[in-house]
């Protein structure tokens, strides 16, 4: 993958940058986290339709269009009719347990976060190696890659979303679960399955990320970066019921990037300073709900009658 490596990789992408813009943006900004930590943070929400009403539905409805992308290996996808295309979605919704606290919708938003923000594709289907519907796969709730120019390596993206009503549950949850996949060395599992339920098709790039990633025959080394989707419920989203609905909505950005400024960054600061592997790398993805109960049950609705 030497010199157009990242357009190797980047031929996997499956998610369209077009489907994000129609119903998620991200607020640009200047705040940064504590030189001892390497992170990166993005300020995603989501878009308020003609009549004001911020589009959740919309992008529940849109990651239901691509759990085919995110559950079967591209393999099984080539040369489909319609017919087979109805099997493997209907096998595909079938891996998901539809449980009303389940993690699993926040997990095909981090994927979809990263594949039309980051363009990183998604290296291993997990989900697919599910044997039990009312299970979730543990370890990693995703791994991505892409190709850094700059510094000539593969750089991986080690999924953990957490949806979660209070914010600092959340991010609290999120890193002591990165903690778990270094004290029960899952993480070493999870780029095992990489080699071994590689989700596209064979061929040159294929042999050569998962000759990179045998650490012990390879000359070569990779960066890992822990991608957290924090999305939790924000009570200002009240507003939309009261007299400033048009305040709220007219200065939506300036009024979120306020709230993270003055209160989130603290927070997620705070919890950064406790943990105990500070020489990891993080990129985080804040998303606020209106309700994260609404919002699942849009997913399984669009789920099951799809």
């Amino acid at each position: 993958m030497d010199g157009d490596g990242g357009q190797d990789l980047a031929k996997y992408l499956e998610a369209k940058r077009t489907h994000y813009d129609a119903c998620l943006d991200h607020v640009e900004h200047s705040l940064r986290i504590s030189d001892k930590i390497n992170a990166n943070l993005n300020l995603h929400f989501v878009k308020f339709d003609g009549n004001g009403e911020p589009k959740f539905s919309v992008l529940a409805k849109t990651l239901v269009d691509h759990i085919i992308s995110y559950s079967i290996a591209l393999s099984r996808r080539k040369n489909i009719d319609a017919i087979e295309a109805a099997k493997l979605f209907q096998e595909a919704r079938n891996n998901f347990n539809l449980k009303e606290e389940s993690g699993e919708p926040g997990e095909v938003l981090l994927y979809f976060l990263l594949e039309t923000v980051i363009q990183a594709p998604q290296l291993i289907c997990k989900i697919d190696l599910k044997t039990n519907r009312k299970d979730e796969v543990k370890g990693a709730d995703g791994i991505h890659a892409i190709w850094d120019q700059q510094k000539n390596r593969m750089v991986l993206f080690i999924g953990e979303s957490k949806l979660h009503a209070d914010f600092s549950s959340g991010v609290k949850e999120s890193l002591a679960s990165i903690e778990k996949l270094y004290e029960a060395k899952t993480l070493e599992r999870d780029l095992l399955l990489a080699t071994k339920h590689f989700k596209h098709a064979d061929g040159p790039t294929k042999e050569r990320i998962l000759k990179i990633l045998d650490q012990q025959t390879s000359t070569e080394t990779y960066e890992v970066v822990h991608a957290c989707l924090i999305g939790y419920e924000w009570q200002k989203y009240a507003d939309l019921q009261g007299d400033k609905r048009k305040e709220f909505i007219d200065s939506f950005e300036k009024i979120y990037l306020e709230n993270i400024e003055k209160h989130r960054l603290e927070t997620l600061q705070s919890h950064l300073d406790q943990f105990k592997n500070k020489h990891l790398s993080f990129h985080f993805f804040f998303l606020p709900f209106k309700s994260l109960d609404e919002f699942r049950k849009a997913f399984n609705d669009y789920l099951t009658s799809g």
